[in-house]
């Protein structure tokens, strides 16, 4: 299996946590709301949620089953975890 079709498998598995509503995505947009809950890039990849300690857990479950099913591995030690500060998403959202 490639390293697109690996990616591409992270990609299905986080659609699917937003679709079971065991992940809550962050919405953006002023009229129109957008739910993102990750982006993909080269070799970087950006998990985007709501600050609740269930999602904290759910997107731990579901890169360790990545790893698993990839076969790749997940630097937790290299991976971060922080919040953005409120008055800054609230302005993004006007932005959208």
């Amino acid at each position: 299996m490639r390293a697109s079709q690996k990616m591409m498998g992270l990609n299905v598995m986080m659609s699917a946590l937003v679709a079971n509503g065991s992940f809550t995505p962050y919405a953006v947009g002023a009229q129109v709301m957008m739910e993102v809950s990750h982006l993909q890039f080269a070799d970087d990849t950006l998990l985007i949620g709501v600050k609740s300690w269930a999602n904290v857990r759910a997107l731990r479950a579901v890169l360790l089953l990545f790893e698993l099913i990839s076969g790749l591995n997940v630097n937790f030690h290299k991976s971060m975890l922080f919040g953005l500060a409120l008055l800054f998403l609230s302005f993004m959202r006007r932005l959208v």
